[in-house]
């Protein structure tokens, strides 16, 4: 199913920190002339206050506060961002937790709220890459973490799993970021998954009660030699 030019998409990227979250992100919202919502966009505004060096564990206290900011940016790409455009969202996490939870289901209000696709994207990379990323200099510009040992522990660890939404997995341990971004412009373009998104069927279909029981008894997916889909009604 070829959907064509993409509009109105809500790319989703997340991953351990140092996987390529932003570079891929900068090559996609070139490529869609889109905004990146990257997850420094809301904690930059914080950290640039305070005493943060990328590996000293930060008090409790900053959190409620970037989820403010966080709060204030999402509102205006919900309400704001004109409803053709795109948005490529990139969030750090490994793993389940509830603070994790919280944050994809903002970002999932986000896509509800414009009525939007959305192609979530895991993104991971073998343990020794992720280790050289992360300790790139260029990463303090941006106040990332560049703390070897956690990312040799997050590298071990499952993918965060959002729970809605196609879920799209890249191994970009070869791959370039261009090469990863078009790959994933790729998939978006053609997935059929991606078509109707789950608020979209609930709004349209009557009987989704019954269509959602049958796609959970099924394994639906799609293999690539770089990639893997997994529907988000089957998980």
């Amino acid at each position: 199913m070829q959907i064509g030019a993409i509009s109105n998409t809500v790319i989703y990227l997340v991953g351990a920190a140092g996987v390529g979250k932003m570079t891929i992100g900068k090559h996609l919202a070139h490529a869609l002339n889109a905004p990146l919502i990257h997850n420094h966009l809301w904690l930059n505004p914080i950290f640039g206050v305070i005493d943060q060096d990328g590996l000293t564990p930060l008090p409790a206290e900053v959190w409620p506060l970037t989820a403010q900011v966080r709060g204030a940016v999402f509102q205006a790409a919900s309400s704001l961002a004109p409803p053709s455009w795109n948005l490529i969202f990139t969030h750090a996490a490994v793993g389940q937790s509830k603070a994790d939870d919280n944050i994809a289901n903002e970002i999932i209000a986000v896509a509800r709220a414009r009525n939007a696709r959305l192609a979530v994207v895991q993104l991971t990379c073998s343990a020794a890459v992720l280790a050289e990323r992360i300790a790139t200099p260029s990463r303090r510009d941006f106040m990332k973490e560049t703390d070897t040992v956690a990312a040799l522990i997050n590298a071990g660890l499952p993918s965060f799993a959002p729970k809605a939404g196609t879920i799209f997995k890249l191994e970009t341990t070869g791959l370039s970021a261009e090469a990863a971004a078009q790959e994933i412009i790729r998939i978006v373009k053609t997935a059929p998954e991606i078509a109707v998104p789950e608020w979209r069927i609930r709004a349209s279909m009557p009987a989704f009660g019954k269509w959602h029981d049958c796609c959970k008894r099924q394994q639906w997916g799609r293999k690539s030699p770089k990639a893997e889909w997994l529907h988000p009604l089957s998980q």
